[in-house]
């Protein structure tokens, strides 16, 4: 029985996934299959951007327990890498290597991904590459000069030695300074040149075919990858804007209460189903159940000594011995009165003020 749609859609993946993680360690350093593998586990990750937006323990814990709404980590927290030398990785990967590539997401930010699709693609046209530029080398090394005259030093490769079908030096005979016997040419040794050609596509072989127990094949991965796209099945293209809106969307389909965003100080917060901030703990962590709208209400400050007496209400609270308590009433008659004294003469000016009328 057939496979469903989906289910090789699934294999493909799991393939392409795989084939990322064997290319980066057949052919690349440890911080660029760190790199190659925090992206095929994370599907996105945002670039660094040198603020500190490091979450705490308890919000991390609730991105990955799914409880906290997704948003994209930095790769530098990620890899534990400092900002430098992760942007210095990802240009190479990104501008030179064209095997990552990145996408601007407004205010979210910019996000590093793997298009599997792209990725495939270019191993196909690399190793392609790579098998021609073998045949190339493997022909010139055979095309090299493989006979000399011993008298005038001239050289002759295998297909002009064919072609003239003669074994001495045509110079030297048809000049009359020497005979056939004294410029017989002399068959020059390039078999080590030959080897080292041998011998880098043997090593080319070995890193892309399957080696048990040490990795898997990349020839092999690439077959399976062509059979399933000639049955209609698409790579993933992974981009980080789909990604993002389909894991909140599945986050809030599952209930999910709270979510991480950030704040106007452009720090990370934790933000309730009203679009409140948690009130942080004492110990600096997001609290639970505590919203910005319920945080105990700051005692009023006392008046100072030289607004005691003062007709401006509503900005603090008089005890006993000062002036009265702010209300609404009173804040309203201030505002009038305060209005009337711009403009008593109506004409939009201050000249009618009632520092004029004292």
């Amino acid at each position: 029985m057939d496979d469903t749609v989906e289910q090789q859609e699934r294999r493909a993946q799991e393939v392409a996934e795989r084939l990322v993680q064997n290319v980066a360690r057949a052919f690349y350093d440890d911080d660029t299959v760190a790199v190659f593998d925090a992206l095929v586990n994370h599907k996105y990750l945002k670039e660094p951007s040198g603020r500190k937006t490091k979450l705490s323990e308890e919000q991390a814990a609730a991105v990955e327990a799914g409880q906290a709404e997704p948003f994209g980590r930095p790769l530098d927290e990620v890899l534990q890498l400092r900002p430098k030398q992760v942007r210095k990785l990802m240009e190479n990967l990104t501008r030179n290597e064209r095997l990552v590539r990145k996408e601007d997401i407004g205010n979210d930010g910019s996000f590093f991904y793997i298009d599997y699709n792209w990725f495939k693609g270019v191993m196909d046209f690399r190793v392609g590459l790579m098998k021609r530029i073998l045949k190339e080398m493997d022909s010139a090394s055979k095309a090299q000069t493989c006979y000399q005259c011993p008298r005038c030093y001239n050289e002759l490769s295998r297909e002009e030695l064919a072609k003239a079908g003669i074994i001495h030096c045509i110079y030297c005979v048809d000049s009359g300074e020497a005979t056939q016997e004294q410029c017989t040419l002399v068959e020059i040794d390039t078999t080590s040149e030959e080897t080292s050609v041998e011998d880098l596509g043997k090593k080319v072989e070995r890193q892309l075919s399957y080696e048990e127990g040490l990795h898997e094949g990349i020839y092999d991965m690439l077959s399976q990858l062509n059979d399933l796209q000639e049955k209609g099945i698409r790579l993933n293209q992974n981009k980080p804007s789909v990604n993002l809106q389909r894991d909140r969307a599945q986050f809030r389909r599952n209930g999910g209460g709270g979510f991480v965003a950030r704040n106007k100080r452009g720090r990370n917060a934790v933000i309730d189903d009203e679009g409140l901030e948690l009130a942080p703990s004492q110990n600096g962590k997001a609290g639970a159940g505590e919203s910005a709208a319920k945080r105990p209400k700051v005692a009023s400050k006392a008046t100072p000594h030289f607004l005691q007496g003062s007709q401006v209400t509503g900005v603090y609270e008089h005890d006993a011995n000062g002036s009265a308590a702010s209300s609404s009433s009173s804040s309203s008659s201030s505002s009038a009165a305060v209005v009337a004294s711009m403009n008593v003469n109506g004409d939009g000016g201050g000249g009618g003020s009632q520092y004029a009328e004292q």
